[in-house]
């Protein structure tokens, strides 16, 4: 593969790391050996702190070594290495928990320093973390994992304890909640519903209900975060939220243009090209986004005044594409759809998606040849046949307000963020999973990496992912202010493979051999943490958003100001000499950009 790419004279990611790491090497000289180009980086940048050093691998942190190492072997400058092997969670992106583990046996005690203050945390959650690992021996990875990574009991900053989680009139004494269930469905699938419903059922009574406040104000959607496996348990709970009444968002890789939005606009804007095409605007307003309902349209065959004026506003929105551009013809729909769509669920979400979608077409529409060819370009995006594929990013979903919803994301995408109360339902089910890609196993050794063909290797790579689950468990734990739910099972409600093999969620074996009868005692064990048994909670509850604390002030921002003037656009010969004619109509028009034109002519 290599003398391929060189032959093809191309580079991936890592060939770029790997031939960095060459050219640091020594080169034998005269004198002894030499290394111009690590003297050069260190006589440069004597100082470096790399933050998140967990997450590097053998390769990354060799070309530091090599820096900030003399040629004797020594340690030159000063290399600080910020990290916590707890929350190493990337293997899949190359991450190597070893590399830091080795790189972190080098320094010696005095070179060391260690964080002991939580400032993220209430002084009642932090107790809780700290009973529960305590009774797991602080370990953060499977009882025989070697080495193993430790928890380190911490203390509260207080800087919470002004504004604490209230459950009636009393502070909540005991923040984190293990909800067991000893007895559950039999297949995954059915588990993983039954969860999912639970959830939803748990949060949508602490919304209406309201006994628990955050200091002295009522507990709002927003600050509430669930965090799950994968994208499609999030999308399951979001429509079970939805259905609940409770305001919520996703954050994933979906793309702007899949769904009906897309086709929607894609229709009214067809109608803004041919405002003269009669079948063009009665599509156009038939669509959910135009906002007309089937009695309405039936009357519109009668209401000659009520036609004209939909045609009126095609025709000025024509204008508007002509004069103004692209987004001058969004932000007129939007203004016309904006008040009806705050009124409902997803309002802001079609809104947010409006918006986009006119930033992406007016892009679009400057180096288009008129309208047909940006109409041909949104058509194309919204079949899924884009050829410009780095634009990846521009087409991602953006979330819509984040102000009153519950945060729905994956487990890795929650790292570094934090909530006020954190909802994990499906930790239980937070098993094995096949990896993309070849397997790969990593000697903790050296840091090597190889494919793992043979079945040792293949058990290897599962040790790995399993001791992966465990910190991940540790980082999702570690997300909530005040609060977390943990839905789990009791072991006897689960196969001998799922309590005993590589799979196994890391769950199980952070809470060990518990069931339903051993909660009265736990209770007693660790005042912090409150064991329930069962799943349960108040169901057919409906939340309304329009009743509860952030009810006021619901609105779009303003939009911009439009452009003083035409925009800068391509045009081809056909669009110029139709321009020329509309022209030729509007010579009052013409005249005075006549008259314009000598005046700049003549300030020049």
């Amino acid at each position: 593969l290599a003398h391929r790419l060189a032959l093809a004279n191309q580079r991936s990611f890592d060939d770029l790391l790997s031939q960095v790491h060459a050219a640091l090497q020594p080169v034998d000289a005269a004198d002894g050996p030499l290394r111009p180009l690590a003297d050069a980086l260190h006589a440069a940048w004597p100082v470096a702190l790399i933050d998140e050093c967990q997450d590097t691998d053998a390769v990354q942190f060799g070309i530091l070594d090599a820096i900030y190492r003399a040629a004797d072997g020594s340690a030159r400058g000063r290399l600080v290495m910020i990290g916590d092997p707890k929350q190493a969670i990337y293997r899949f992106r190359g991450g190597d928990i070893h590399t830091y583990l080795r790189a972190s046996a080098d320094v010696p005690p005095e070179g060391r320093l260690s964080l002991d203050t939580n400032h993220r945390s209430s002084a009642a959650y932090v107790g809780a973390l700290n009973q529960l690992y305590a009774r797991n021996g602080n370990r953060v990875a499977p009882a025989d994992a070697e080495p193993v990574v430790m928890y380190h009991p911490v203390r509260a900053s207080g800087r919470r304890e002004a504004t604490p989680l209230r459950d009636g009139d009393a502070p909540c004494a005991r923040p984190l909640a293990i909800h067991l269930l000893d007895v559950a469905p039999g297949t995954a699938d059915e588990r993983r519903r039954l969860a999912l419903a639970r959830c939803a059922d748990a949060i949508t009574a602490d919304l209406v209900q309201g006994r628990r406040r955050i200091g002295d104000r009522a507990l709002r959607p927003s600050d509430i975060a669930v965090l799950l496996p994968s994208h499609r348990d999030a999308s399951a709970l979001k429509a079970l939220l939805r259905e609940r009444g409770v305001p919520c968002v996703t954050s994933g890789n979906a793309s702007v243009f899949d769904g009906v939005l897309a086709e929607e606009l894609l229709l009214v804007l067809h109608a803004v090209a041919h405002p003269q095409d009669p079948g063009a605007l009665r599509a156009a307003i038939g669509t959910g986004l135009w906002g007309l309902g089937y009695h309405a349209l039936r009357r519109l065959a009668e209401d000659t005044a009520g036609w004209q004026a939909i045609v009126a506003w095609f025709h000025a929105r024509h204008a508007d594409w002509q004069r103004l551009g692209l987004q001058a013809v969004v932000d007129a729909l939007i203004d016309r759809v904006a008040p009806a769509q705050l009124g409902t669920a997803p309002g802001e979400r079609v809104l947010t998606d409006l918006r986009h979608l006119g930033e992406l077409l007016q892009a679009e529409a400057s180096q288009a040849d008129g309208p047909a060819a940006v109409l041909a370009w949104f058509r194309d995006q919204i079949a899924g046949e884009a050829t410009d594929a780095d634009s990846g990013e521009a087409r991602a979903l953006r979330i819509e307000s984040d102000a009153r919803r519950v945060q729905i994301m994956t487990l890795h995408a929650s790292k570094g963020l934090e909530f006020n109360i954190v909802h994990l339902p499906l930790m239980f089910a937070h098993g094995a999973k096949q990896e993309k890609g070849l397997p790969m196993s990593t000697d903790a050794a050296t840091g090597v990496r190889r494919l793992a063909l043979g079945e040792a290797e293949r058990e290897a790579v599962a040790r790995e992912l399993l001791e992966e689950r465990h910190r991940v468990l540790y980082v999702a734990l570690t997300r909530a202010v005040h609060a977390c739910h943990v839905f789990a099972l009791a072991p006897a409600a689960l196969k001998d493979s799922e309590r005993h093999g590589l799979g196994r969620a890391a769950l199980l074996e952070l809470l060990g051999e518990v069931d339903a009868g051993a909660i009265d005692a736990l209770r007693e064990a660790l005042p912090c943490i409150d064991w329930i048994a069962g799943w349960e909670a108040p169901a057919g509850l409906h939340y309304d958003a329009r009743e509860g604390a952030d009810a006021a002030g619901r609105s779009a921002r303003p939009l911009p100001p439009p452009p003083p003037g035409p925009l800068p656009a391509r045009h081809s010969f056909t669009t110029l000499v139709r321009g020329a004619a509309v022209d030729a109509l509007r010579s009052g028009e013409s005249a005075a950009d006549e008259a314009m034109v000598e005046l700049d002519l003549a300030e020049v």
